[in-house]
């Protein structure tokens, strides 16, 4: 699927892993987004680290209830939370 991609990281790329912000920050190098606005920059997770990493890097951050409760996702910072990605969909129309 690369193919689909001009960019790609991975938890390879950065040298420290989520609840850091690193690998999120590093995605948005490519397009110079320093600073940005967290209504300009979204991160959908479905981890507590994950939503931690996104909030840290300054982003606004959904939270996916495949593994956590809404409480759960909440909790550790997400802004909103949806079900599974269709219904993320209808919320962001």
């Amino acid at each position: 699927i690369e193919r689909f991609f001009d960019h790609w990281y991975s938890a390879e790329s950065v040298e420290r892993g989520k609840p850091a912000p690193d690998i999120f920050l590093k995605c948005l190098v490519p397009w110079n987004f320093k600073p940005m606005r967290p209504e300009d920059f979204w991160v959908i997770e479905d981890t507590s680290s994950g939503i931690q990493a996104g909030k840290s890097a300054g982003a606004q951050v959904v939270g996916i209830k495949s593994s956590k409760s809404e409480a759960e996702l909440l909790a550790a910072g997400a802004d909103l939370t949806a079900a599974h990605f269709t219904e993320l969909l209808k919320i962001i129309g």
